[in-house]
């Protein structure tokens, strides 16, 4: 009725709520009183947690490209379609490479997780392979819905591809552009400066042939770390 607030009768009749690519919605408490709620689309925005336990009317939820580590389903017994691709959270890993899943939000259960790639976990405690950046998993989201999530952290010195690993690639495109030779790629210039002395130079081809080497820890030269 245009009065800027929304009634109970309103927010009953809601059946789609569409706050797609806004980028900066990191909250969206207060959706379970969508009841007659049926699509969700909420892709490319900032949330860490969604709760749908309430919208049991939903057949299609889009939440991709947010920040979420975990989604329970399992109430949403009319949902047909989900889609929540691509949801990275960034984590802080201790200096001996560790991280405690339990302190991740919103109800993250670690029973439900399973398939880690870039690290090993026991327990609640994540130890991370040497040289990634990310580390994926699937989660039993409920329903039959396993979905691959990431946690990402700062990136790494040396990842001048983005790839979440340092290998010989990134060793050879770090080279040819201290060479002015067409790399071929974008390069991260931020991690190809591995002593963080705002430039990229042959001091840091020297310092990623090291780490490559196993001769030095790059968190030992990085001045960002």
């Amino acid at each position: 009725n245009s009065d800027g607030v929304l009634s109970a009768a309103e927010i009953g009749s809601v059946t789609i709520i569409n706050c797609a690519y806004r980028n900066n919605i990191s909250d969206l408490k207060g959706i379970e009183y969508f009841t007659a709620l049926t699509t969700l689309n909420c892709v490319n925005n900032k949330l860490t947690v969604l709760d749908v336990s309430k919208n049991t009317a939903l057949t299609e939820l889009t939440c991709g490209e947010n920040q979420l580590t975990a989604l329970d389903v399992s109430s949403n017994t009319a949902l047909t379609y989900l889609s929540c691709d691509d949801n990275k959270y960034t984590i802080s890993p201790a200096d001996d490479g560790t991280f405690d899943l339990s302190t991740l939000p919103g109800s993250f259960d670690m029973s439900k997780a399973s398939n880690w790639v870039g690290g090993n976990v026991e327990g609640n405690i994540l130890t991370l392979d040497n040289g990634v950046s990310k580390v994926t998993y699937k989660y039993d989201c409920g329903r039959g819905n396993p979905k691959t999530f990431t946690l990402v952290f700062a990136r790494i010195s040396g990842d001048v591809n983005g790839d979440g690993i340092l290998d010989a690639k990134d060793l050879l495109y770090m080279r040819r552009y201290v060479a002015d030779i067409e790399v071929g790629i974008k390069m991260d210039m931020t991690a190809a400066d591995m002593d963080g002395d705002g430039e990229v130079t042959p001091a840091d081809c020297l310092l990623l042939r090291k780490t490559l080497a196993g001769v030095i820890d790059v968190k030992a030269i990085d001045k960002r770390i």
